[in-house]
């Protein structure tokens, strides 16, 4: 009984819905113009049809037969690439930057045996090297490194600074240089044969080495406010 009573109920519901969706709904009213009667209709480029466009109409998404791709370049450094990139800005209608990275080989690596010490690897590190190409590669390292800067100016502020000569050193100033240089600097005992060791060094001769010995205490002690 219950289950015949739920299907009748439902069977109206249905028909009532079917009813109201026949003939319940209101007329849908047609929308007035967007314009004014005798205006014509606003409409965008590009939903013209093309043969309807006027004569040297075009839109942003189709290129005009005067522009060009062109390619300007390579720069070797970032600040010279955004600097073309902001002078050309104004001018062109699109801009479009790419960076590309290269490998390139330096050198190749060398195995040699190991030495007694360190003092006789560098000694056969020498004598296998081109003095010039030895000296260009300590260059290139101390760039690589960043410690190129920092000499290069401390050199630049050792010659401002030694740039009046001044009266000779006596002899016991410039032992006192010396022995500042070697306990101090180089943290040993001043050596038995100063000639030997400004040779090894690269200086000149004994005079040279003390006169740059000398000069490198007199800088020292100008940059720690002594006289």
């Amino acid at each position: 009984m219950f289950v015949r009573l739920l299907f009748l109920l439902l069977l109206a519901l249905n028909l009532g819905a079917a009813a109201w969706l026949l003939f319940g709904r209101a007329p849908v009213e047609s929308l007035p113009p967007p314009t004014n009667p005798g205006v014509p209709e606003l409409r965008l480029l590009s939903e013209t049809p093309r043969a309807a466009r006027p004569a040297g109409a075009s839109t942003t998404a189709e290129p005009r037969e005067r522009d060009a791709c062109t390619t300007l370049g390579p720069f070797m450094t970032a600040v010279d690439m955004r600097a073309a990139v902001q002078a050309l800005s104004p001018r062109v209608a699109r801009i479009q930057y790419r960076e590309e990275s290269l490998r390139r080989s330096h050198g190749y690596w060398v195995y040699l045996p190991a030495a007694a010490s360190r003092e006789a690897a560098l000694d056969e590190a020498a004598r296998c090297s081109d003095p010039l190409r030895l000296r260009q590669a300590m260059l290139d390292h101390l760039r690589l490194s960043g410690g190129f800067a920092p000499l290069l100016g401390r050199a630049r502020a050792k010659a401002l600074a030694l740039a009046e000569a001044g009266a000779p050193p006596s002899a016991p100033a410039l032992d006192a240089a010396l022995g500042w240089y070697f306990e101090q600097r180089l943290r040993q005992p001043v050596p038995r044969s100063l000639a030997a060791h400004a040779a090894a060094g690269g200086h000149a001769d004994e005079a040279a080495f003390r006169a740059a010995v000398w000069d490198e205490y007199r800088f020292a002690r100008q940059g720690s406010g002594g006289t």
